[in-house]
């Protein structure tokens, strides 16, 4: 189902079964370049993180748009904008060539010609999220300071579903600083298992509370990683 893959997506989620959260919001999209300020807000001071939960903020606007020529693809599950904030730093880090999509975005089609790819999401329940845990977050989304985006899949059915590839592949998480779990790592095994050979081990980059922001600096850091990846390439 690549072909306008999936179904909705998820974010973070408290450990032992209880309520997961985290996402993307709705959004326009808007092309990723470099120097660029997407037109996205998702950033909620809230309150910090409780018994290994981890979550994200919630805004408006996540999508980023491709352009002509896009040889790299940077593709994201988003709750609540954390991971989505994320993954526009990192298209703008690599440069004019990226594109960033959500996992409901990035099809087969966009997929042609993508000589690497950038996976993201959040940790969920100390992993990458699964379909039941999205199920649980639209059962009892808790008290969020706004609705989860599950309009999109989740990464991991997305992943389920990518073709085998050649090229270079990435991986990011976003998570609560701690003994708390991670995606990344099964994100970059999964995208060798298709085809794309690690173009750099797993990162993670940090939220402050439940439901977010994201750590001051971390928008910088996912930057900077992207121009690494972008150097690495050439």
């Amino acid at each position: 189902m690549l072909k306008s893959l999936h179904s909705p997506s998820v974010e973070y989620a408290t450990r032992n079964g209880g309520t997961p959260a985290g996402g993307e919001a709705p959004s326009p999209s808007n092309r990723a370049s470099a120097g660029s300020n997407p037109r996205v807000s998702h950033r909620s001071r809230r309150d910090g993180h409780r018994g290994g939960v981890e979550y994200e903020a919630g805004s408006t606007s996540t999508e980023c748009e491709r352009g002509t020529g896009v040889k790299a693809l940077v593709v994201y599950e988003s709750l609540w904008g954390n991971t989505a904030a994320v993954a526009r730093a990192v298209a703008e880090g690599i440069g004019p060539e990226a594109a960033c999509l959500s996992t409901a975005k990035a099809t087969v089609a966009e997929l042609e010609g993508a000589e690497l790819i950038v996976a993201g999401a959040p940790v969920l329940g100390f992993k990458l999220p699964t379909d039941q845990m999205r199920d649980g977050i639209r059962k009892r989304p808790g008290k969020a300071p706004a609705p989860p985006d599950l309009s999109h899949p989740s990464l991991r059915s997305w992943l389920a579903e990518l073709p085998a590839g050649h090229g270079r592949g990435a991986a990011f998480d976003t998570q609560v600083k701690g003994p708390f779990g991670k995606a990344a790592p099964e994100i970059l095994d999964l995208l060798e298992k298709a085809g794309y050979a690690p173009a750099t081990g797993p990162i993670g980059f940090i939220v402050t509370g439940r439901y977010g922001p994201l750590k001051d600096g971390e928008l910088e850091r996912a930057r900077a990683w992207g121009v690494d990846l972008a150097r690495a390439g050439r």
